[in-house]
């Protein structure tokens, strides 16, 4: 019994090292800054400074737990974002990339064409009007809704 008694306690003690650990040395501080100012122009370094991490660490750290680049991460975010205000609202794809953080539309059309097959407008029109587009179109627009 006592034998039993003292793995336990190690295995205690070991997941409670591991999720310390997890909390205070990982990427969601940056994770949590990203969601919230997505539309500011952010730095890999303002999210490794979050983190309390040099800035080669935290990407590495970073594209280990998300499985993409810091950058890439924040584009998707912005993206999808850009696709709720394309559906929900009347704005000019410009308000909407600026919106979004986009300092210029063709930035803002080139990231969305590179996550998404078609531009903002040709987003917005397929999914006002889905019988002008193919199926593949309409399956890339559904993802980032």
């Amino acid at each position: 019994y006592e034998e039993l008694r003292k793995k336990a306690i190690l295995v205690y003690l070991a997941t409670s090292i591991i999720s310390f650990f997890f909390v205070f040395f990982s990427p969601m501080p940056a994770i949590e800054y990203t969601y919230e100012l997505y539309m500011e122009q952010i730095k890999v370094t303002d999210l490794a400074r979050v983190c309390h991490f040099s800035e080669s660490y935290f990407r590495k750290v970073f594209a280990e737990m998300k499985g993409m680049a810091p950058l890439d991460y924040l584009h998707s975010i912005r993206i999808r974002e850009a696709c709720r205000m394309l559906l929900n609202s009347t704005d000019t794809v410009r308000l909407i990339g600026e919106k979004c953080g986009y300092s210029s539309t063709t930035t803002f059309e080139r990231n969305f064409r590179q996550r998404t097959g078609l531009l903002p407008s040709e987003w917005r029109a397929s999914k006002k009007y889905p019988g002008k587009k193919d199926r593949k179109t309409q399956n890339m627009a559904r993802m980032f809704v």
